[in-house]
C-alpha cells in the first residue's frame, strides 16, 4: 500500500494588530499643530495615561491631530475613563468617546 504524500502546511507569520481598529478612546483635544498635540499627549502620559495621537483624516478640510487616551476593546472601559477624567476636573469636560 502506498502512503499519500504529506499535506502541505502553510505557515502564516504573526502580524501586529492594526492600530486602533475597533478600539475605543477618549478624545481630549485636537490641534492643527502636531507639536501642540504631542505636548498635550505628553502631559497626560506623565500622569500615567496611555496616549495616542491620531493622524489627520483624508476627509478633514483642515489638518487636525487628535489627542486620545486609552485604546480599549470595550466601550464601558472608555466610559469609565471619561467619568474619571470628569471627576478629576470637577466638571463635565468636552472630552468624548470615539471608536477608531
Amino acid at each position: 500500500m502506498v502512503k499519500p504524500p504529506p499535506e502541505k502546511t502553510t505557515v502564516v507569520p504573526k502580524k501586529a494588530p492594526a492600530v486602533g481598529l475597533g478600539l475605543y478612546y477618549v478624545q481630549i483635544a485636537a490641534f492643527v499643530d502636531k507639536a501642540q498635540a504631542q505636548s498635550e499627549a505628553d502631559k497626560y502620559k506623565k500622569q500615567g495615561y496611555t496616549t495616542f495621537i491620531a493622524d489627520p483624516k483624508p476627509a478633514d478640510t483642515k489638518t487636525w491631530y487628535r489627542v486620545r487616551l486609552g485604546g480599549y476593546s470595550s466601550r464601558d472601559r472608555a466610559v469609565a475613563l471619561l467619568s474619571k477624567l470628569n471627576a478629576e476636573a470637577k466638571k463635565k469636560t468636552d472630552f468624548r468617546i470615539v471608536q477608531d
